[in-house]
């Protein structure tokens, strides 16, 4: 096997391990909740990491269609 399967394979199962102890240790500290809403959060960009974005654009474009429209209503009068 190479040596390049087994560090891989190696870091995956460290950052696993990680990850595992963190999530632990913040469920054994109920008063201290931002290491759960990290991981709760972490979790949200996951499943859909262009949510912010998206948003931000919606948003930018409801402008545009608002001073598009007065724009509109300025050259009719």
């Amino acid at each position: 096997m190479p040596i390049q399967n087994v560090l891989l394979i190696i870091g995956i199962t460290v950052l696993a391990a990680i990850a595992i102890n963190l999530f632990l240790l913040a469920l054994h500290r109920p008063g201290k909740l931002n290491e759960f809403h990290f991981f709760s959060r972490l979790a949200n960009v996951a499943r859909n990491p262009w949510k912010g974005e998206d948003d931000r654009l919606s948003e930018l474009s409801r402008r545009v269609q608002a001073l598009r429209a007065g724009d509109e209503e300025d050259s009719e009068a």
